[in-house]
């Protein structure tokens, strides 16, 4: 029961997985993730052409829509590098991650004051975290205020809460965070989409998988389904790959989030190979009384029947 409620923890610590059922609850869908090489520099344009022919795929399986006002699917897409921000108090350089898409959907952040922007669009908003805004300005109420990145002055749209959880900073999270579009951050580093996430219908197992590998764009890349990632029979199919998740033989830079999910991962298989042994043991000890008790029922049968046969003498 300990080790059951630790496993449940460790997906609380880990608020952006199992996005997939709270965005429909009518049909089956998968989160899926991909990571690009940096060298293979893809762009906005790149990934909206691969979503049109996934669009295409569905309409050719007959998936719809089972309301107009509502999406079928969704998806986000984001890159990060460092950049020097100056606010009213001082200048610093922070981690600066170019969002787009749905993005602030598959990573529900805590909002301490002010709004969010819409990451669909261009625009000249930006979202620091508090540490970033105390920082720079020496508070976290600062919605409405004006942050320069080099020659440009962005509008402050709101400030979100910094959580401080294990692993994240060795994950490659910075103290200091800012986010704008994915359309400014370009404009100050020639960068290519690094990390696309969406929730895609899967209406039968692999479909959201396979319909995506046969896109160009991703056929390079780092594909995996992350739906599920921490329950028991996903860690125990990957139990096996253990030491390999470690290896990194590729040049994909992972985003923090994702690091710090593989991490929270080796510590739930760790905690999986305690339940099998729990379960183990606990099979052996079942059986071993199970004997016992055989042998009781057997030993009171036969003082029963010595019992009868000296009465009856």
């Amino acid at each position: 029961m300990i080790l059951w409620i630790c496993s449940r923890w460790i997906v609380m610590q880990c608020p952006y997985e199992q996005l997939n059922k709270f965005w429909s609850n009518d049909q089956k869908s998968a989160e899926i993730r991909v990571f690009f090489p940096e060298n293979q520099k893809v762009s906005k344009q790149m990934l909206m052409t691969a979503e049109e022919d996934m669009e295409t795929v569905l309409e050719q399986n007959g998936i719809s829509n089972p309301s107009e006002r509502k999406k079928i699917w969704t998806s986000a897409y984001s890159a990060e590098g460092r950049l020097v921000a100056e606010g009213e108090k001082a200048e610093k350089m922070v981690q600066v991650i170019g969002v787009g898409g749905d993005f602030f959907f598959f990573h529900p952040f805590v909002l301490k004051s002010g709004t969010w922007f819409d990451t669909r669009k261009s625009t000249q908003s930006v979202i620091l975290n508090e540490e970033a805004a105390w920082q720079l300005f020496g508070s976290s109420d600062i919605a409405g205020m004006e942050l320069k990145i080099g020659a440009k002055s962005y509008l402050i749209s709101g400030v979100i809460k910094m959580e401080k959880r294990l692993f994240q900073e060795a994950a490659g999270a910075d103290n200091y965070q800012i986010y704008l579009s994915y359309e400014e951050f370009q404009s100050f580093v020639e960068k290519g989409v690094t990390c696309y996430e969406v929730i895609f219908p899967n209406p039968i197992q692999d479909f959201a998988v396979t319909t995506m590998k046969k896109q160009e764009i991703f056929s390079k890349a780092e594909l995996m389904e992350t739906t599920n990632r921490f329950f028991f029979a996903k860690r125990l199919s990957e139990l096996p790959f253990f030491f390999e998740k470690f290896m990194h033989t590729n040049n994909i830079q992972y985003p923090f989030w994702e690091n710090t999910a593989r991490a929270w991962e080796g510590v739930r298989d760790i905690i999986l190979i305690f339940q099998i042994i729990w379960i183990v043991l606990g099979v052996k000890i079942i059986g071993e009384l199970g004997v016992m008790v055989l042998k009781s029922v057997k030993l009171i049968k036969f003082r029963n029947h010595i019992v009868q046969h000296r009465m009856q003498e």
